[in-house]
């Protein structure tokens, strides 16, 4: 009776030990994928900083399109569109074409927002107020 005693508190120990594991896996993975996210977009932020920051002359101040994005810092089209939509600092210009009259390109752009992040007016609260502009 004393060995299945001690050895149904070895096996509930050994339960235990597997439930705390398997919680600080889970905690790890998603603060690693918070990492990982966040480490995009910074990239992203600081690539397209650099870029309107190399063509102060031109027109369209450094705007990059998908594609470009894609192939400079490898990321998907997905991860291009999460990056750019959770950043305050990047936006989307309205790229409407005059002989469609709609637009025909996805391009996304660096401004500096850090100083406001969140405008104090209740228009821009919109979830889409910026990319209207």
């Amino acid at each position: 009776m004393d060995y299945i005693d001690a050895s149904l508190k070895i096996i509930n120990i050994f339960a235990n030990m597997v439930v705390i594991a398997t919680g600080l896996a889970a905690i790890y993975y998603v603060l690693e994928l918070l990492f990982v996210k966040h480490r995009k977009r910074v990239a992203m932020e600081r690539y397209l900083y650099s870029q309107s920051q190399n063509s102060l002359h031109i027109q369209g101040g450094g705007a990059c399109t998908v594609l470009h994005l894609m192939a400079k810092l490898k990321l998907t089209e997905a991860e291009v569109f999460d990056c750019a939509f959770a950043s305050h600092n990047i936006i989307c210009p309205d790229l409407t074409s005059l002989d469609l009259g709609q637009s025909n390109q996805v391009m996304f752009q660096y401004v500096n927002r850090s100083a406001h992040p969140y405008p104090a007016s209740s228009a821009s609260r919109q979830p889409f107020a910026e990319a209207r502009r």
